[in-house]
């Protein structure tokens, strides 16, 4: 009698087994990769929009510095307005401020010696620009923080204004200026009102939205030299 041959291949209960443990490792890897995906993400959402978002503050407090009342312009006073949005304080900032030339536009006498091609700024010449920053968001995109720019003064006053989006992911873009013991989020200077107070303080606070994980609210405090005047005491007798 012949010896009976083993059944080639697999049986269905062998079969159903092996698709069940390779779906189980695909879950597993896919699991990791998600999760490993995320992290990454997460991370560059960190990096990114905290960076954003302090280049942001450092611009406007740099803008807010430098910031000068132009009488004879309508746009030369300092106007601040803030409405309470959805998302949070949206407030909208406009005035005037001084910003440097590079070298290689200011003007020269031809008996100067070359520029020198390191310099980035020339800082015998300036322009006066009007800023404007404000936040824009859609029901469906994310809060963008802009920044718009438009010269008064010297060769760039007859270009068209230039927008800039500083940061993304943006819920509440929130200033405040000090008046007397208070911070207050509404402020309007005439330019030509010689008695208009320029606010002496500003107070910016910056907040991510939710799906920004991992950034934080960014608050900075800025000085304004313009709203300070030195008064000179009477010389005594």
């Amino acid at each position: 009698m012949r010896p009976r041959r083993p059944p080639l291949g697999f049986t269905l209960i062998e079969l159903i087994l092996a698709v069940s443990i390779a779906l189980i490792l695909l879950g597993l890897v896919f699991s990791l990769y998600h999760t490993l995906s995320r992290t990454v993400d997460d991370q560059r959402v960190r990096l990114t929009g905290g960076t954003a978002m302090m280049h942001a503050l450092e611009q406007l407090t740099r803008d807010l510095m430098s910031s000068m009342p132009v009488p004879g312009y309508d746009e030369g006073g300092f106007l601040l307005e803030t409405e309470q949005a959805a998302r949070g304080p949206s407030s909208h900032v406009a005035f005037c401020t001084a910003r440097f030339r590079p070298a290689n536009e200011s003007p020269r006498d031809p008996a100067d010696d070359p520029p020198d091609p390191r310099e980035a700024r020339d800082l015998r010449w300036f322009d006066i620009v009007e800023v404007t920053y404000s936040l824009e968001y859609a029901p469906r995109e994310r809060g963008r923080l802009i920044r718009t720019e438009r010269p008064l003064t010297g060769p760039a006053a007859l270009e068209p204004a230039r927008t800039n989006v500083l940061a993304t992911g943006v819920d509440q873009f929130h200033v405040r200026v000090r008046h007397e013991d208070e911070w207050v989020d509404a402020w309007e200077v005439d330019p030509d009102d010689e008695e208009a107070e320029w606010p002496r303080a500003a107070r910016i606070t910056v907040d991510p939205d939710d799906r920004a994980r991992g950034a934080h609210a960014q608050t900075v405090d800025v000085l304004i030299p313009a709203g300070w005047t030195m008064e000179r005491e009477p010389a005594g007798e």
